[in-house]
């Protein structure tokens, strides 16, 4: 899973099916974080939970936004991550049975 960065462009940001969560660098410097953001007319539109599981929806106008990222999950590295984990034990479990079979005359 990694940071994207992504135009802010109403294809990738529409409310019927919002990233996951994304981050918005704000022209003065700000960074902020939500969940599920769309657009909506001029603004980015995102939840954000607050204690006790109550979700608020926030924006900000696209003006003042400089740079949006989201994040994506990314299939490839995981599904490497795994083979690699599975040829390891593999190997690990094969050079442990290999030391402890004795041959007896």
């Amino acid at each position: 899973m990694h940071w994207s960065a992504q135009p802010l462009e109403p294809a990738r940001f529409n409310n019927s099916d919002p990233p996951p969560k994304a981050r918005v660098f704000l022209r003065s410097g700000a960074v902020l974080e939500g969940r599920r953001p769309f657009i909506q007319q001029d603004s980015l539109i995102w939840s954000l939970v607050r204690a006790g599981g109550v979700a608020e929806h926030q924006g900000i106008p696209l003006s003042q936004i400089a740079k949006a990222e989201i994040w994506k999950h990314d299939t490839e590295a995981t599904v490497m991550l795994v083979a690699a984990v599975t040829v390891f034990l593999i190997v690990g479990i094969a050079a442990a049975s290999a030391n402890s079979v004795r041959i007896s005359i």
